[in-house]
């Protein structure tokens, strides 16, 4: 009897034994099987993240590329001064957003959009190859081919004359008040009252009226009770409309702005002759062969693609277009050394 039931404990126990050795085989192979598995599709994740993540230190956000997210084509730096610094950063970057990407494409590269915050800055930056390619008003360009004589005008922008017929190659500069200054009819009635210009770097915000103040023998710190220098052109015309200032220089593109802004309040006292209009420039640092590209095929861009910028379309102008404006920069330049 003890035997039977031993052999019938044993016989238990080996069954007990032999399912748990069934379980742990079990497992064993179970998990074998996980692993193999995520052996094989971790690298597949990995692979897809790093195709769409950009290079180190080429970031698409910080840069506010505007180029075809293809990176393997070199990237470049698109650059403009403050000139209209009454829109944020992101909407100017908007607005040059279809020209760069138009312009990648039929060039083989990518650009991205910096703006500066002053025209010193962008005529470093310009100077230093911060940025490859630039659209500077006339005495930028020439102080930035001043401080590097490497620096290449491409092209210079167009505009549409005033009936919107032609375009044209210049643009004019005006010292303006509010119409309901009505003690404000000539220069003459300036004097004593507060003034407003842009930059000491900006054509028609400083340097044509300053010279054609002067031409008339008005030494403006001397001539107005007191001189802003406002930074942009949306900021001179701002301080008019709010009677911050009696009076202020700018240019026609940012009177057109001003007009939709704060109605059609404002009155010219002065216009300047035309002014050699805005160019496109490069670095050295931009290659010689997309640069050459760049002047052969911005020419024939579709306005559409231009729509809120103050260029209408593209010419090549040969480098002294700009002499005029040399002159003008060297004779204030002079005057200043000579204080």
């Amino acid at each position: 009897m003890t035997r039977a039931i031993n052999k019938k404990n044993h016989s238990s126990q080996s069954i007990s034994i032999t399912n748990r050795d069934n379980s742990i085989f079990g497992r064993r192979v179970y998990s074998v099987i996980i692993l193999t598995v995520l052996i094989l599709i971790i690298p597949c994740f990995s692979f897809a993240d790093n195709k769409t993540k950009p290079p180190a230190g080429e970031s698409a956000v910080n840069h506010g590329e505007t180029a075809p997210a293809n990176e393997t084509l070199p990237l470049y730096h698109f650059g403009i001064p403050p000139y209209q610094k009454g829109q944020t950063v992101d909407e100017i970057r908007g607005l040059y957003q279809p020209m760069l990407k138009w312009l990648g494409k039929q060039v083989g590269c990518r650009f991205d959009f910096i703006g500066g915050e002053t025209y010193e800055d962008m005529i470093e930056m310009v100077a230093e190859g911060k940025v490859q390619l630039a659209g500077l008003g006339p005495v930028p360009y020439v102080v930035a081919k001043q401080k590097n004589p490497q620096i290449k005008l491409l092209l210079t922008e167009l505009k549409w004359n005033p009936e919107r017929t032609k375009l044209v190659d210049a643009y004019h500069g005006y010292i303006l008040v509010l119409k309901t200054r009505n003690d404000l009819n000539n220069l003459k009635d300036l004097k004593g009252k507060p003034f407003a210009f842009v930059s000491h770097h900006s054509t028609s915000g400083y340097q044509y009226p300053n010279a054609l103040l002067r031409e008339k023998g008005i030494i403006p710190d001397e001539y107005f009770s007191k001189v802003y220098f406002l930074g942009s052109h949306p900021r001179v015309t701002d301080a008019i409309a709010a009677g911050s200032v009696a009076a202020g220089a700018t240019w026609d593109y940012n009177w057109n702005r001003a007009k939709k802004k704060h109605g059609d309040i404002f009155k010219i006292l002065l216009e300047t002759p035309p002014i050699p209009n805005l160019t496109i420039v490069s670095h050295p640092s931009l290659p010689a062969e997309i640069a050459a590209k760049i002047k052969k095929v911005l020419p024939s861009i579709d306005q559409a693609l231009l729509k809120g910028l103050p260029s209408a379309g593209f010419a090549v102008r040969s480098d002294d277009f700009y002499d005029g404006i040399r002159l003008i920069v060297e004779k204030e330049k002079r005057r200043e050394e000579n204080k």
